[in-house]
């Protein structure tokens, strides 16, 4: 778990104009953009 929450911590970081919950709409955004490309792949 603790892993997991450094991960997260890493990503908001790389979302510096949201801090509120950045890293949640980072992995929103990345989980949306994957399903996308598995449907357009199928």
């Amino acid at each position: 778990m603790g892993n997991l929450r450094h991960k997260r911590t890493t990503v908001s970081s790389q979302f510096e104009e949201e801090p509120d919950g950045g890293g949640f709409w980072g992995w929103l955004l990345l989980g949306v953009i994957i399903l996308v490309i598995l449907i357009a792949a199928s």
